[in-house]
């Protein structure tokens, strides 16, 4: 994803929008992943912003041996399968094995690194050097990603630009949000958002 998909993507933005600056937008692991790929390309991207988007690393979360533990097995059992088959809000998910053996070395270590050829290679001394501003977006019921595994994400990105918003179903005049039904609302972000992008070409 990070060395095929993100720059092929990128590429053919600018190819229509030569002039304009790019903005990335990740949910969950998808705003894990555009972190790393800003990391390992400085000057590329302008902003990041992450929606429910935090680290895995059980230390992050409540129930700290239970995530633990799961994670782990999660992994054991994609290695013998060769990917991870669950049910999620009714819809049947795949998680191919190397990224279920990624998700658990980051639950673990709460560290990030990327495989390639002749092993891994460690992306945690690109964060700590990425300068990219990032806009956070946490909810309140969120048991997949707590304010708290946000908080210990952005803290590993100690030279970036960073507004963190944490926020409520009460704050967003909705019944309840979560880790998934944001997206029903995702109108609700958009001033915040608008506002935030405007700011950056100040």
């Amino acid at each position: 994803m990070l060395e095929q998909d993100w720059p092929a993507s990128i590429t053919e933005v600018k190819k229509h929008f030569p002039r304009s600056p790019i903005f990335l937008m990740g949910h969950s692991l998808g705003g894990q992943l555009s972190v790393c790929f800003s990391a390992l390309n400085p000057n590329v991207i302008q902003g990041i912003i992450l929606v429910a988007a935090g680290t895995s690393h059980y230390n992050a979360f409540h129930h700290k041996l239970r995530t633990y533990c799961a994670s782990q097995l999660l992994s054991l059992m994609s290695y013998f399968t060769g990917y991870l088959s669950y049910k999620k809000q009714g819809l049947r998910v795949r998680e191919a094995r190397q990224l279920t053996r990624d998700y658990a070395y980051n639950v673990r270590t709460g560290r990030y690194r990327i495989k390639q050829a002749n092993g891994y290679k460690s992306l945690d001394g690109y964060l700590t050097q990425m300068k990219t501003a990032i806009l956070a977006f946490s909810f309140d019921g969120d048991r997949y990603t707590p304010h708290s595994s946000t908080v210990k994400l952005l803290d590993k990105l100690s030279r970036a630009k960073k507004t963190h918003i944490r926020t409520s179903a009460l704050e967003m005049q909705i019944h309840s949000i979560d880790h998934f039904n944001w997206v029903q609302n995702g109108d609700k972000l958009v001033p915040s958002i608008t506002k935030w992008i405007i700011q950056q070409g100040d």
